[in-house]
């Protein structure tokens, strides 16, 4: 088992809220699909909401953003 090590907290950006935890209930795993070229902007693969277990594959950039705010409306109580 590898020792868990902590990166430096990267500096506050003006405008973005960084709390000093993350909740479950807005985690995601993304997983991308063979031949993303991030160079290109070609990005594909399947997103899954951590505590629903709910997916979505998308395509590209504007997919995957849209995709995150759905599944977060859904998973809202």
């Amino acid at each position: 088992m590898r020792p868990e090590t902590k990166q430096p907290r990267k500096p506050k950006e003006a405008g973005v809220s960084q709390p000093d935890s993350l909740s479950i209930h807005r985690s995601f795993v993304l997983q991308l699909y063979p031949g993303v070229d991030l160079d290109a902007a070609q990005i594909s693969g399947r997103l899954e909401h951590v505590v629903s277990g709910e997916t979505s594959e998308f395509r590209s950039v504007n997919d995957l953003l849209h995709s995150i705010g759905q599944l977060l409306r859904r998973a809202e109580p």
